[in-house]
Order: structure tokens, then sequence, then C-alpha cells
């Protein structure tokens, strides 16, 4: 339990002191819930109805206001002139700010949780779910529709959509510290790809208004299944040949991918500039403990003498890419 959870708690019998601080050191109070629960923190300048669900550490600050029948869950934030109507049910680390406004109907649940950030004046509504990383800002409408990932949402309208989440492959909690426990990692899944590797591709390549990026999810999905192979067969020097040829076939074909994004020399320069950085940035994630460095260190010593290339399989990619 963190230090500042047992102050407060310290303080429930003082819930009309209003001089704790909060939402930047304003003046506020502290809710109560309608089961009579404590609730979190109310700046004066803020409105809350009754009806409202607050949870203990979570905010109501600025001018925002919360309705009857809507919910600020675990350590959420509603911030600016932002309105969390009826239905609309906010928690995680979730921000949601300046003009926005969620929900809309007490019987159809509108979910914005992780480390979301909502801003400027989007109108969120009906059976909606904003996860993970995702921003949604300017005038963006998104109605009965799934964003996760990292996906950016400024100024659109998403209407009845999945495209912004990658649903084909529903992504796995962040396994923490137990990620790293062991050489081959946490993958609960189990389709062969890290869970925190995951979590990263899905990140990195989440699909944008201009382009769907599930050819590169793939590929780099199947660059992290032949890593946790490399690592796992790195004292058997032919297993270790084997998987080099795959590796190079997935490199190719990320490199094919990005030269045919697009027929202009200077775009094609670019597409290979981010894959470039992107195998670097993946690198660096994959190989992030001494054991799997030691053992990425043995499968290399493995290849010593060889001639790096490909299968020779016409089918570079593995999998059916989308034009």
């Amino acid at each position: 339990m963190s230090l500042r959870f047992i102050l407060l708690a310290l303080l429930l019998s003082q819930t009309a002191l209003a001089g704790t601080k909060a939402c930047g050191g304003a003046q506020v109070g502290f809710w109560t819930n309608p089961d009579g629960s404590r609730g979190g923190m109310v700046a004066s300048t803020a409105k809350a109805f009754t009806g409202a669900i607050i949870a203990p550490e979570a905010q109501v600050c600025d001018y925002a206001q919360i309705q009857s029948g809507a919910k600020l869950l675990d350590r959420a934030t509603l911030a600016g002139r932002a309105q969390l109507l009826p239905g609309g049910e906010v928690g995680g680390s979730a921000r949601v700010e300046g003009e926005a406004k969620v929900g809309g109907s007490v019987n159809i649940p509108t979910k914005i949780s992780g480390e979301v950030v909502v801003s400027g004046s989007p109108l969120i509504t009906g059976r909606t779910n904003i996860s993970q990383k995702a921003k949604v800002s300017g005038s963006a409408k998104v109605h009965n529709s799934i964003i996760c990932q990292a996906s950016l949402i400024e100024g659109i309208e998403v209407i009845e959509s999945d495209y912004y989440c990658q649903t084909d492959d529903p992504e796995p909690a962040h396994p923490g510290e137990a990620g790293t426990k062991t050489l081959l990692g946490v993958d609960v899944d189990r389709d062969g790809v890290r869970d925190d590797i995951e979590i990263w591709i899905n990140q990195k390549f989440s699909n944008t208004a201009e382009k769907d990026m599930y050819n590169l999810r793939q590929v780099f999905k199947l660059q992290a299944i032949q890593n946790n192979e490399s690592l796992k067969w790195a004292s058997d020097k032919q297993k270790s040949r084997e998987i080099s040829k795959k590796k190079m076939d997935l490199v190719d074909c990320m490199l094919e991918l990005s030269r045919s994004t697009s027929k202009d020399i200077t775009i094609k320069l670019k597409a290979l500039d981010v894959v470039e950085d992107s195998l670097d940035e993946f690198k660096v994630n994959i190989m992030n403990t001494r054991d799997r460095i030691k053992a990425h260190s043995r499968y290399l010593s493995n290849l010593h003498g060889t001639v790096l290339k490909g299968t020779g399989n016409k089918d570079i990619c593995g999998f059916e890419v989308r034009k």
C-alpha cells in the first residue's frame, strides 16, 4: 500500500477538509459513493452528481463533471471541462480532459481504461471500448468501436469499427518482472510470441488512418517466434542454422513490404528507414536479459563460417500478405 494511500486513509474522518492536495494543488473534497463508501477527490470547481461512482484514488478536477450513472475508477482523472455521462466508465490511469464527452446512456457501457489519454473535444458514445495506450483527440467521434494498443484517433470518425484494435489477435496482459525470469519469457496465449514483445509489436505497428499495419505486425511476430527458437536451440548448431534461414526470409519479407508501400522513391527510402529502426528497437527489447544475450551469442557462434541466406522458398513472408 502506497504512503499516499495511507495518508488519505488517515483523513477519512475529515472528509469535509477541502485543503487536501490533489488536482495539481486545487482545493478538493472527498466524494461519498452511493453505497456510502468514501470515494475519490473532487475539486471545488468541479461537479459530481448524486449517483456517480468515484474510486478512492480517482480525481475530478478543474471544471469537469461526472453525472449520475457514470464511473471514475482506479486512478483515473477527469479534468478540464470534460463530462463523464451516464454509462461512461473511465479506469486504469486514463485521463479524460479538454471538453471531451464520454457515455450517454446508463444502460450502454462506454469504457476507457489503461493509459488512454482523451483530449480536445471528442464525443465517445455507445458500446465503445478504448484501452491500453490509445489516444483520442481533436473533434473525433467514436461510437460502438474498439480502439486499443497505441492507436491515435485525431479529429476523425470511428463508427462501428475495430480497425484501430487488432481483434484478430487479442493482446495479452503485460507479464511484468515475470517476463524476465526465464530464458523464453511468458507466453500466456501460447502463440509463440513472448507477451511483452507482442505488446510492443501491437503498439509499434498500430493501424493508422492512412495505413493498415497488419503485414508488419505479422512479420515482426514471426520474427519474435524465430528469435525465441534461436534462444531455445542455441546449443544445437544444426537447428541454429535452420532457424537463421527462416529469419533471413523474414528480413527479406520486411524489406519487400517496405518497398511496396509506394511508387515514390523518397517514400520507399523512408519506409526502409522505419523498418531498420524498428528492427534495432526490436533487438533491444528481445535481448533484454543477460541470459538471453548469452544464448544469442551462442546462437551466433553456431553460424560462424556459414553464408547467411534464406530458405529458398518463394513464400518468404509465411503468411497471407494483405494488399
